[in-house]
């Protein structure tokens, strides 16, 4: 998991959640999250509240169901 300094994270609150390349279940799964890890918050999407996060140089999105944004 990243870090940032200063901004956002999103913490995954369920016990494992798949990251999609868009802002829905309808995208498909590019991996998977554990509960309990943070990733840098990229942004919040205004249509469906799911939220992008970086990962490993790439940006996935999380349903906002089984994740939060907390200050870093």
């Amino acid at each position: 998991p990243e870090k940032t300094v200063g901004g956002k994270v999103v913490t995954i609150t369920a016990s494992s959640l798949n990251v999609r390349v868009g802002d829905s279940q309808k995208y498909d799964s590019v991996g998977s999250v554990k509960k309990g890890e943070k990733y840098e918050w990229v942004a919040t999407s205004p249509t469906t509240g799911w939220y992008a996060i970086r990962m490993d140089k790439r940006i996935g999105w999380v349903s906002p169901n089984y994740s939060k944004v907390e200050a870093a």
